[in-house]
């Protein structure tokens, strides 16, 4: 997981919800302590491996290339109309 990028962590509930990472703080305003009513079993986190890198790039780069050609089709096209 170091080489990776962290998207979201927090607390994981014994029925398997999820509660922010300051949950427990926000109650007994203490980063060790998590009151019982709450029932964290323990911690998550979600992050995209290194792997995920080139793959997600690829696509960003193809909406951006994407909208940047209907953006100029759209200029061609007012052109067009404008200036016959």
């Amino acid at each position: 997981m170091g080489d990776g990028l962290m998207m979201d962590s927090g607390l994981i509930t014994a029925s398997g919800g999820r509660l922010p990472e300051w949950a427990c703080f926000e109650r007994s305003h203490n980063l060790s302590v998590c009151p019982d009513e709450m029932n964290v079993a323990g911690w998550y986190v979600e992050y995209h491996p290194a792997s995920h890198y080139w793959p997600t790039q690829s696509i960003e780069t193809a909406v951006v290339v994407a909208l940047a050609a209907l953006a100029l089709w759209a200029a061609f096209a007012v052109l067009r109309t404008r200036h016959p």
